[in-house]
């Protein structure tokens, strides 16, 4: 099967759009951190194992997540309370 590993972004200074994906713009001269994740094996095509599908779509995110914060994290970004309106 094909593989794909993660990779996840963090910038600063940047400006972080509240789109469904998240997009981030680097402005001039900020300090931008790319990183890679370990791979993932997507499961077997199966037209009925939709619950398989699910996971490694939740695997995904886990992982894109992970990376982003530990990005955040290094380039000393406060990460947003979660959940909350209007953060």
């Amino acid at each position: 099967g094909v593989t794909g590993r993660p990779v996840g972004f963090s910038a600063r200074p940047a400006l972080h759009f509240r789109s469904w994906d998240g997009t981030l713009l680097p402005l001039p001269f900020a300090r931008v951190r790319c990183r890679y994740g370990p791979p993932l094996v997507p499961p077997p095509d199966d037209p009925g194992r939709d619950d398989e599908e699910a996971a490694g779509r939740v695997a995904l995110d886990a992982a894109l997540n992970a990376l982003t914060d530990d990005l955040d994290e290094e380039l000393g970004l406060v990460p947003e309370e979660s959940g909350a309106p209007g953060s």
